[in-house]
């Protein structure tokens, strides 16, 4: 009996620390998903026009073609098709949708998490 006893007291601190080991891994895929939506963000309004094609997100800017797209398990940065910066890992699937001139960005990781950002239109859609 006391054997049980012990384990039923100590089965809410197992609980407790699961959460809190749970939070603190989510809150590194929270911290690089919301620096992807302000670097986006700064880079939509800063850009000349947009467009979104087979699934790549095109941004035109000072003459230069920025795109992102999905490159294996990441979401990678190109400019004038050159380079290779990684702005999103462990990522399953990448949606880019226009819908009423706004933009969609449906994220999906590999451990299920899902995420989606707005962003209306800033700038004219090309």
């Amino acid at each position: 009996m006391l054997i049980i006893s012990m384990i039923f007291l100590l089965f809410p601190l197992l609980i407790k620390t699961y959460e809190h080991i749970n939070q603190s891994l989510s809150t590194e895929e929270d911290y690089e998903w919301n620096l992807f939506l302000i670097q986006l963000r700064k880079e939509m309004r800063e850009s000349d026009g947009w467009d979104v094609s087979n699934n790549r997100l095109f941004l035109k800017r000072n003459n230069q073609m920025i795109m992102y797209e999905q490159y294996g398990n990441v979401l990678r940065r190109r400019v004038d098709s050159e380079g290779h910066e990684i702005v999103l890992q462990n990522i399953n699937q990448v949606l880019f949708r226009v819908n009423d001139l706004k933009l969609q960005v449906h994220i999906q990781f590999i451990n299920d998490h899902q995420r989606d950002a707005y962003y209306s239109s800033i700038v004219y859609r090309q």
